[in-house]
């Protein structure tokens, strides 16, 4: 293969990992076009903008939690994920979350494929 033939003679590393799906565009369509805006209207949020929302909700459901060694002691590294770094599965884990802290909050989405 081509790539295989520029690296000729060289140390190469070869990876292989299961394709990530990502998110289609319309559940990130519906989170920010849809949830957000719902949640910016509710007296809950007065005083929020849009991106305070959703870093709210990102830090909540989308913590990424590692523990590394750091010469002789472990530690812990907390980081929040983007949606656009997440798979299928857990953009709609997401939102499925945020959805349920909004309805027991009485702040009720309508799902995706509601017509107005």
């Amino acid at each position: 293969d081509v790539v295989m033939k520029y690296y000729e003679g060289q140390m190469v590393e070869r990876i292989i990992r299961k394709v990530k799906k990502k998110p289609s565009s319309d559940i990130h369509a519906y989170y920010r076009g849809v949830i957000i805006p719902i949640c910016s209207t509710d007296n809950k949020f007065k005083g929020w903008n849009p991106d305070e929302i959703h870093k709210y909700f990102a830090a909540k459901y989308l913590k990424d939690v590692m523990c590394k060694r750091f010469g002789e002691h472990e530690v812990i590294i907390t980081t929040v994920l983007s949606t656009g770094e997440i798979d299928k599965y857990r953009m709609h884990r997401f939102v499925e979350q945020v959805i349920q802290e909004l309805a027991e909050n009485n702040i009720i989405i309508p799902p995706p494929n509601a017509k107005s």
